[in-house]
């Protein structure tokens, strides 16, 4: 094999024979999954979660939700409707929670208000721009609820990161 900075390289067949000689040899070494034959150990003695309590919302919604309320870091998928929308702020934000709504430019405060959104407790981002997912993440760190409408198609690796702040608690 020839030398390069980073390592060595396979030039012939023969260099391929001395890797693979080389990786059979430690691989006889090293010990294999059916060696791990222990059971896995239970849960027992460890303290039970107790999960924040959710924010509240309508009671007519209450039973649609897993929770009963929304949870904070959850996601929750709403399409078509800016009336459930602000119901689902309504009474979370009329119990001190603080709330924000990105990238819905026709979502009237007044409406809001009409259903109970106390808009002292409501921030509007209605134009984000290619900056959506900064200004949710900023969102995230502070509110209770935060609600983003439909940016069109999103990367993997966009949608992970939204869901890892959501999951580490840093919602």
């Amino acid at each position: 094999m020839s030398a390069s900075p980073s390592g060595a390289r396979i030039a012939d067949a023969g260099d391929i024979a001395r890797a693979l000689a080389v990786v059979r040899d430690k691989a006889g070494r090293r010990g294999n999954t059916s060696e791990m034959t222990h059971a896995v150990g239970t849960a027992d003695g460890l303290p039970e979660l107790n999960p924040a309590p959710a924010l509240p919302v309508h009671d007519a919604l209450a039973e649609l939700l897993p929770w009963r309320g929304l949870r904070r870091g959850a996601v929750v998928g709403i399409s078509g409707s800016a009336g459930l929308l602000l119901a689902l702020l309504g009474e979370a934000s009329a119990a001190g929670s603080w709330c924000a709504v990105v990238n819905f430019p026709g979502l009237s405060p007044v409406a809001a208000a009409e259903t109970g959104v106390e808009l002292a407790r409501l921030a509007l981002v209605p134009h984000p721009g290619a900056q959506w997912l900064e200004a949710t993440s900023v969102l995230m760190d502070g509110f209770d609820i935060v609600l983003w409408m439909d940016f069109g198609p999103v990367r993997c690796s966009v949608a992970s990161s939204v869901q890892w702040t959501t999951d580490s608690g840093e919602a």
